[in-house]
């Protein structure tokens, strides 16, 4: 049975982006970014508001995007519930594992794609 949602500003499956950046000090973060998709042939959107990411994304003027993957879910999850100011561990205790970019300041998380 077909369904009309009528008019609406989502599509499915939205893609979960993992924003990647350095804070301050140089510690990798990382959060989950629920809101995004293409924008163009060339450029992405992310609806983003008040973050530790956010704020690293405005001094940096640097960030990664990855996308959250199945075998990735326990610790997208946990990147997005908890946040840096809360926990400055974060990104050791997710398990994560992350590189220096060699394109922009900010790491490349290696756990995924």
């Amino acid at each position: 049975m077909k369904k009309n949602f009528g008019v609406k500003n989502w599509m499915f499956p939205m893609p979960v982006l993992m924003i990647g950046t350095y804070n301050e000090d140089g510690t990798p973060d990382m959060m989950n970014a629920a809101w995004g998709g293409t924008y163009d042939y060339n450029q992405i959107i992310i609806s983003l508001s008040s973050h530790q990411p956010t704020d690293n994304i405005r001094l940096k003027k640097a960030f990664t995007v990855s996308f959250a993957t199945k075998e990735t879910v326990t610790a997208s999850d946990y990147v997005g519930i908890v946040s840096f100011k809360d926990e400055p561990n974060k990104i050791s205790k997710s398990g994560l594992k992350y590189e220096k970019s060699k394109h922009v300041d900010a790491p490349i998380f290696t756990n995924y794609p």
